[in-house]
């Protein structure tokens, strides 16, 4: 059974990781994937009508929420949104970890990661969010969606953090 994804990502600095994911599984393995993402940004500058009509229209109806995270992701409030959105419909959540993604280690834990938007952070905390690095492989990509989806059977969401009401910058982190 195809499972209907829909992809968050900064479309300034990982349109072109989202092109590929978009030719590789959403095109050539329709029979895996079928992309319910934006192909254009909508034509409004009122956030909450962006917000409400990537929910409706994108959101809702969609298997897993795939984020692609890239150096810029966390600081993202659009990204936060959608994230928030999936998880109020309790959908799947899958971060595919792209390679500009920036690498942290906790020193406390002695564990290594990477820097994700909170929202998403606390749900791959929680259990609820699987995190793959990136691959064109689409055998290994049908597999994390599942696991994606079957992880939300199981472990808490977690939705408690505010919107995020602008973009922040790096600076800020």
């Amino acid at each position: 059974m195809p499972r209907s994804v829909f992809i968050s990502y900064h479309h300034g600095n990982d349109q072109g990781y989202c092109d590929s994911f978009r030719n590789i599984f959403c095109n050539d393995f329709t029979q895996i994937f079928t992309d319910r993402s934006l192909q254009n940004s909508l034509d409004s500058e009122d956030p909450t009508y962006i917000d409400r009509t990537v929910r409706e229209r994108y959101i809702h109806g969609s298997s897993v929420t795939i984020v692609l995270c890239g150096y810029e992701t966390p600081f993202r409030k659009y990204i936060d949104w959608e994230i928030s959105d999936t998880l109020l419909y309790n959908h799947a959540l899958l971060a595919l970890i792209l390679p500009t993604c920036e690498s942290t280690y906790n020193f406390a834990t002695n564990q290594s990661g990477y820097r994700l938007p909170q929202r998403l952070q606390d749900n791959v905390d929680s259990g609820y969010a699987h995190t793959v690095l990136w691959t064109p492989d689409h055998v290994f990509m049908r597999a994390a969606v599942e696991q994606a989806i079957n992880r939300k059977s199981f472990a808490a969401k977690r939705n408690t953090r505010p919107h995020m009401q602008r973009n922040s910058s790096r600076r800020g982190w």
